[in-house]
């Protein structure tokens, strides 16, 4: 079904666990397939260790294109904007609002933003594995693209 794929990117799908289906046979078709590469977005706080549902599958989707044979690269974002909008519009009932945002500070991003930057930074490196860090530009008042580092190779 992939086979011969220069390039695929790999977005999240809904739900934790739909996700972690949908990732797990993604990545075992591009394996299979024998893709080229793969980009796959994730989170700044990928981790499979994290209380927060959705860091753990990025974790592990990440794990899984680890022990992959497949040539990768990760776009980890910060949350989307559009995700935390809906997450306040649940909060105003109870006036809670459950982030996982540690010391207090959140780093916002467009998916807008996102899909130039992790092209650009991604998609053109197809022989090795990259992790980029996908975050608002420090002057929060500034209209610059998206600030983003990128390391090899990736975790």
């Amino acid at each position: 079904m992939l086979k011969g794929l220069g390039t695929l990117v790999l977005v999240s799908s809904d739900g934790p666990d739909a996700r972690m289906l949908l990732h797990h046979r993604n990545v075992a078709a591009a394996a299979a397939g024998r893709v080229c590469h793969v980009v796959a977005l994730s989170g700044v706080d990928a981790d499979t260790a994290s209380t927060f549902c959705y860091a753990v599958v990025n974790g592990l989707t990440e794990d899984l294109l680890q022990a992959s044979a497949v040539p990768h690269s990760f776009a980890r974002t910060s949350p989307y904007v559009e995700f935390f909008q809906g997450r306040l519009t649940e909060a105003r009932p109870t006036g809670l609002l459950r982030l996982p945002a540690a010391d207090g500070q959140i780093s916002l991003v467009t998916r807008d933003e996102v899909a130039p930057t992790s092209a650009t930074t991604l998609c053109s490196s197809v022989t090795s594995s990259l992790r980029a860090v996908v975050t608002e530009p420090t002057d929060s008042c500034s209209s610059a693209a998206p600030f983003h580092r990128a390391d090899a190779p990736s975790r």
